[in-house]
């Protein structure tokens, strides 16, 4: 069947379809190229106002203390005295803990420095710390909404469910 030279109503309808949805589809496309040449030109005139406004010169010298005493401290110095209490830990099997040896030797590292290097009058007061043992394995049982759970204590904490802390007083 040969076709005729007639336009038939449907091909102009969407023909029409089509010219709509290409035209909404450039507008669209315009709007959005427009809104990124808008955003891009905000965020290079934001760049030019930020690095502006920063100084060129970098300042090495650290501001004043205002401080006789803050200017007094030398990094060499705290570093030997870091030292000295390192020594002093190392030398008693790791532990300047109260109760240990290590705990008198610092109190007397810091009274000897302190009466041979300052004016100050170092004395001592002493102070009782309470200490306690356990007088067996405590057991910790919990019971929540009926479910019912035993804890082992230990000192080893690698087995331990849960274990104290030393120097800290009874709970009653």
């Amino acid at each position: 069947m040969a076709s005729s030279g007639k336009i038939k109503p449907e091909d102009t309808s969407n023909e029409l379809k089509t010219d709509r949805s290409m035209k909404l589809i450039l507008v669209t496309l315009g709007v959005g190229i427009l809104l990124t040449i808008s955003i891009l030109g905000l965020a290079i005139a934001i760049l030019v106002k930020v690095n502006t406004n920063k100084s060129s010169t970098i300042t090495t010298t650290p501001k004043p203390l205002d401080s006789i005493l803050a200017e007094s401290i030398r990094i060499d110095d705290v570093m030997d005295h870091l030292n000295a209490f390192q020594r002093i830990a190392t030398s008693s099997n790791g532990n300047r803990a109260v109760t240990t040896i290590g705990y008198n030797h610092t109190l007397n590292y810091i009274t000897d420095t302190l009466a041979a290097n300052t004016n100050f009058i170092v004395s001592e007061a002493f102070f009782p710390v309470r200490q306690f043992a356990m007088a067996s394995d405590p057991i910790l049982i919990s019971s929540i909404n009926g479910v019912t759970k035993t804890y082992t204590f230990s000192k080893d904490l690698s087995v331990a469910d849960f274990t104290y802390i030393e120097l800290s007083t009874r709970a009653n």
